[in-house]
């Protein structure tokens, strides 16, 4: 089995629960940039240099939703396969457990610095 095989097999398993993820994150990057632009007041510059605009009590909303969004994706990614046995399944292919897990969590990375880039372009 092909590298690209064992991508599109683990992505049509899991796009669903990562295209959720994803929807997430951009949800919360638009509703912080529309709080942004339409009430900048409650917003500060962090320093001099720093573009980043934060609220008031230092902590973005954006930021404290994409580490939950992170937890819940990777276990969900790993758990969900015990519960559908596909984690048989993914054993049974002539693939590496390590090769699965490399991908798995390419996976997972992948969409979320996608989706968290995507979320910051509407920020700005």
């Amino acid at each position: 089995m092909t590298k690209r095989k064992l991508w599109q097999l683990l992505w049509r398993h899991y796009r669903t629960l990562l295209l959720t993820a994803g929807g997430v994150l951009l949800l919360v990057g638009i509703k912080e940039g529309y709080s942004i632009a339409h009430n900048p007041s409650r917003y500060v510059a962090q320093n001099v240099s720093s573009f980043a605009l934060m609220e008031a009590t230092h902590l973005r909303m954006e930021t404290v939703v994409a580490i939950i969004v992170s937890l819940v994706l990777g276990v969900a990614l790993f758990l969900s396969d015990n519960f559908t046995n596909f984690n048989q399944y993914l054993f049974s292919l002539p693939v590496a457990r390590k090769q699965i897990y490399r991908r798995k969590i390419g996976l997972l990375i992948g969409m979320l610095v996608s989706a968290y880039m995507l979320a910051e372009l509407f920020l700005d």
